[in-house]
């Protein structure tokens, strides 16, 4: 049934792509974010996600600095190396979700496409989402070790297509998934080698990638937000 239902949600988010004539996989995360109609350079106080398959319907939300500050306070003090950084931003992306989500109504987003009702993201809309709080995170001086690069996909039409937001470890050819889909509202997203994810990693392989594709406790209670 994971499987099956994986597939199918798969398939109607290819068909949204194909239909919006984006090729996710070109240029940087900002050129993507343009070609969905958001703002290139979001900012905490200002920005916009996605709300609907695809990214059809995209809303704006405006964050105060209390709120923003709760991220920042995850990355302090600086992380040691870039492995502790990527734990960091799996838990900001979280953070993020959470607070956006509240205020876009997009809070009732569960894992993978389980359900079609207002709210539901499918793997499009989050890769765009999770590459907005990158760049936040990036462009505000937190992100030490990473660069934030624009989402990529994996499949085809028929072969299970599916998006993510990517991070590269600066100075190294290391790139990694940073996807959000497989996870509930506010669940931080599994960190996962690019070079594992476009094999067609998912949760649950037994892949040589499991401390990397660990997804840490939901930011949601962590933060008891």
């Amino acid at each position: 049934m994971r499987r099956s239902s994986r597939g199918l949600c798969f398939l109607f988010s290819a068909m949204l792509v194909l239909t919006a004539g984006c090729g996710i996989k070109d240029g940087s995360a900002p050129d993507v974010l343009r070609k969905y109609g958001l703002m290139d350079r979001p900012e905490p106080s200002r920005f916009q996600i996605c709300k609907q398959f695809g990214c059809r319907g995209t809303v704006q939300v405006e964050m105060d600095p209390l709120e923003w500050n709760r991220v920042v306070e995850i990355f302090l003090p600086r992380p040691a190396d870039a492995a502790e950084e990527r734990g960091r931003i799996a838990r900001a992306v979280a953070l993020l979700e959470v607070m956006a989500g509240d205020l876009a109504g997009t809070s009732a987003d569960v894992t993978m496409n389980s359900q079609a009702g207002p709210g539901q993201l499918d793997c499009v809309a989050e890769s765009v989402n999770t590459s907005v709080y990158l760049l936040m995170l990036q462009d505000r001086g937190l992100l030490t070790y990473h660069s934030v690069e624009a989402p990529q996909r994996r499949g085809t039409f028929i072969f299970y297509p599916h998006n993510t937001a990517v991070v590269r470890e600066k100075g190294t050819p290391r790139f990694f998934a940073v996807d959000s889909w497989f996870g509930n509202n506010g669940d931080s997203p599994d960190m996962v080698p690019l070079n594992e994810w476009m094999r067609g990693w998912h949760p649950g392989d037994d892949a040589g990638t499991a401390k990397e594709a660990e997804r840490p406790a939901s930011t949601e209670r962590e933060h008891g937000v």
